[in-house]
């Protein structure tokens, strides 16, 4: 989301490496706003679970239950959207032109020399193997295995989140000797908001 005075960025995915930061920016003065100031501090520190621009140990969170519910909701964060049926076409179609305008398509190394870590749609597809290997390493080490509740939660010894993120990064890799644009047929329905019926005035959605 953009302010509506930016003047910097012309579209929201040129935030990506920061957004989380963001996120928790605005939910430290928004939430004071509408009545909910005692959340504030909590709510700024356990947004950060969403994302990897800090460590999840230097969370500052002393309430053990507290720190559990942000687990929780990093966990959420990556099971809901790496089971999605459509995940794949969404890296390809959506998360890839997001990563060229936050600058991770690309990678300036330390001695000035500029890498492509992603070529196109179909190559960030190709690549979600390995970054699945990263994501069950965090929700094992870092995020302490919280999926787990999923498994209670639907009274099953599998975990249906687990199992199709499975079988999308086996389709992937599937797709490694064949054109990503052959095989991922799947139209992801529309993120457009025109439901929404009301968010803060001087935010923009993109």
């Amino acid at each position: 989301l953009r302010r509506r005075n930016d003047r910097n960025h012309r579209y929201g995915g040129e935030y990506t490496l920061t957004h989380v930061t963001r996120g928790s920016h605005f939910l430290r003065g928004y939430l004071p706003r509408i009545g909910l100031k005692k959340y504030a501090t909590a709510a700024s520190q356990l947004i950060h679970f969403t994302g990897y621009e800090r460590n999840v140990e230097t969370i500052r969170l002393d309430d053990p239950l507290l720190r559990r519910v942000g687990e929780i909701l990093g966990t959420a964060d990556i099971i809901a959207q790496m089971s999605d049926r459509c995940y794949l076409e969404k890296c390809r179609d959506r998360l890839y032109p997001e990563f060229v305008l936050g600058g991770l398509a690309r990678r300036k190394l330390p001695g000035g020399q500029t890498i492509t870590v992603f070529e196109s749609g179909s190559d960030l597809v190709r690549k979600t193997p390995g970054f699945y290997v990263n994501a069950t390493k965090r929700l094992e080490e870092q995020l302490h295995g919280a999926y787990h509740f999923a498994e209670k939660h639907f009274g099953s010894r599998t975990n249906p989140y687990i199992e199709e993120m499975n079988k999308n990064v086996s389709y992937a890799e599937a797709l490694a000797d064949a054109p990503a644009e052959d095989l991922l047929r799947r139209r992801p329905p529309s993120t457009l908001l025109s439901g929404v019926r009301s968010y803060p005035k001087d935010l923009v959605i993109i």
